[in-house]
């Protein structure tokens, strides 16, 4: 009888911890806005999901170390066309100005491509290169529904894609000095 009696109690246990890791997943997700779609259809500031938000200069230095550490220690890293492992892009603002001008733009989107340049070129050695255009948030979008999230093609405009973004090494900023196993890496 006793066996059968802790039988039960670790059941219940094994219940309530899952009950309770339900319910605090369910409670982190909509304090953080990733677990609620409830914005208005006029409202498209804000939708669900993960947003940009500002982090410290610390934590920016350790994503990108945990980055670079990563790229230089797997079999095949990402370079640049130099051949160089890939740390980053820099963005001209001339492109950002002419895309962000258009006031029904409400971001940009990012998407990789091939560096068509590196590619003609016969440098077909995984090098990549930023693709980014501007967009706007879609007010019929709903999690698991079919609608994008996020428009490219705003009426009525020049959707003004870029292929170019200069890669880092050589166009590298001065913030990009970070210490990976103890070395100070650009």
């Amino acid at each position: 009888m006793e066996n059968s009696t802790s039988g039960f109690s670790k059941i219940i246990g094994y219940l309530a911890i899952l009950i309770i890791g339900f319910g605090l997943g369910y409670w982190l997700s909509h304090k953080t806005g990733q677990g609620s779609n409830s914005s208005s259809m006029g409202d498209t500031t804000y939708l669900s999901g993960p947003h940009s938000h500002r982090i410290s200069d610390s934590l920016a230095h350790k994503l990108m170390a945990d980055y670079i550490n990563e790229n230089d220690t797997t079999r095949r890293p990402i370079k640049n066309d130099s051949g160089q492992n890939l740390r980053g892009f820099f963005i001209n603002r001339q492109p950002l100005d002419n895309i962000l001008k258009n006031k029904s733009i409400g971001g940009i989107s990012i998407y990789l491509g091939v560096d068509s340049l590196a590619h003609a070129t016969g440098n077909k050695n995984k090098v990549y290169t930023l693709i980014y255009m501007g967009g706007s948030y879609n007010p019929k979008f709903k999690l698991g529904g079919t609608e994008s999230k996020i428009f490219n093609k705003i009426t009525g405009s020049d959707t003004s894609t870029y292929d170019f973004a200069e890669p880092c090494p050589n166009a590298c900023g001065t913030f990009l000095t970070v210490k990976t196993n103890g070395k100070t890496k650009k």
